[in-house]
């Protein structure tokens, strides 16, 4: 990862845009924790928002990712424009599973019907620590269960994204086998720990458990 460091302050940003749609009915009374895998640019994103979208009204999207150039920047403005109006965002590129466990009033526990967390994603959040703040591989992992855990016990439906990395070629580097090996072993941890998982394959979702 390269550019500026990453702020571990949780930031909420208002969106404008899309508004919101009072005719939808969205709650499901049993809760959901849900990954969705996908390479690059498969779809992965969109599929997830289309499913929280489905879930509920009360939408929180937690960002994990850091602009560091013109290409990230456009690529966070066209995710930010998809995104409906009335959905509430936190930017915690470092702080994601704190981010994801107090969403809602600590102490609030019993599940509401249409509130949704979607984290995208996994990741940005697994980079950023290991090479924006230096943690170990055995640290970063410790804070991908915490995230998991963080996901199980929410009042809400949670949705994480994530990128399936075991399907391309084997990194030239070291730095780039130790991120794909790390996160590689954090989807493993998400996935055991989800009650659904979806691999998206060109804007396609297949159902894995």
């Amino acid at each position: 990862m390269t550019g500026r460091r990453p702020s571990t302050r949780l930031a909420e940003i208002s969106l404008n845009g899309k508004g919101k749609n009072p005719g939808k009915s969205s709650s499901e009374a049993r809760k959901r924790f849900i990954l969705v895998l996908g390479g690059a640019s498969s779809g992965k994103s969109r599929y997830a928002e289309s499913l929280a979208e489905g879930l509920g009204e009360k939408v929180v999207y937690i960002a994990t990712g850091v602009i560091t150039d013109e290409e990230m920047a456009g690529k966070v403005a066209r995710h930010r424009e998809r995104r409906p109006g009335h959905w509430r965002t936190i930017e915690s590129p470092l702080e994601a599973d704190q981010a994801l466990a107090l969403t809602f009033p600590p102490g609030e526990t019993a599940f509401g019907t249409g509130r949704v967390i979607l984290l995208d994603g996994l990741t940005f959040f697994v980079s950023n620590l290991l090479y924006s703040r230096g943690d170990s591989v055995a640290a970063t992992l410790v804070r991908v269960k915490r995230l998991a855990r963080a996901a199980q016990e929410a009042p809400a439906h949670v949705i994480v994204v994530t990128d399936e990395v075991g399907l391309g070629p084997i990194p030239t580097t070291s730095l780039g086998r130790i991120f794909r090996e790390t996160l590689g072993e954090a989807n493993q941890i998400l996935a055991r720990a989800a009650d659904e998982v979806y691999l998206v394959i060109a804007g396609l979702a297949q159902r894995l458990k």
